[in-house]
């Protein structure tokens, strides 16, 4: 007949494997509900910018749309003078605003 202390090494060592088979049977579990809370998390992510993404193209056609209209209108009306000066305005701005942004781009990639 075997001892006591053999029956409870044997009884721990049971023990110890049932325990080992329950962890892996629960990481098992709670990666399967981490993947598929990041599934749901990735789809709203997902709806989320293509909303944004909507709305975005949407209001740059339309100012798109009202400027069109506006050159239009101001070639009817005569105003070549006022649209050549917006041109010129623009050209001076948008060269400006490139230039500021090629410099700290440059500057960032020292710093970086």
């Amino acid at each position: 007949m075997p001892s006591d202390a053999a029956l409870l090494e044997k009884r721990d060592i049971s023990y110890s494997e049932e325990l080992a088979t329950l962890q892996e049977n629960h990481q098992f579990e709670y990666s399967m509900a981490v993947l598929a809370t990041q599934e749901r998390d990735r789809l709203a992510e997902r709806e989320y910018n293509r909303k944004t993404q909507k709305t975005a193209l949407i209001f740059l056609s339309c100012i798109c749309f009202f400027l069109v209209v506006a050159i239009i209108a101001a070639f009817h009306f005569g105003k070549d003078q006022l649209l050549l000066d917006c041109a010129k305005y623009l050209a001076i701005g948008g060269g400006g605003c490139g230039a500021g942004y090629v410099w700290g781009f440059r500057r960032g990639k020292r710093a970086g």
